[in-house]
């Protein structure tokens, strides 16, 4: 795994004091809560890829 804005591969896994999942970026320091989603109709691992990448605002950050 590894950070969508910096590319860093130093995640942590935590849960914050609110009960959400979050992670942490020892790159870039950003805090980030884990979004896990599930497609059933998902057939194809690049399908799965392109449609993360919008999902998750991977365009945003280019």
């Amino acid at each position: 795994m590894e950070c969508l804005r910096c590319k860093s591969p130093k995640i942590i896994k935590f849960v914050d004091g609110f009960g959400e999942k979050r992670l942490f970026c020892r790159g870039c320091w950003g805090s980030f809560i884990e979004q896990r989603f599930v497609d059933a109709s998902q057939t194809r691992l690049p399908q799965f890829n392109t449609e993360a990448y919008y999902r998750l605002g991977g365009h945003d950050l280019l």
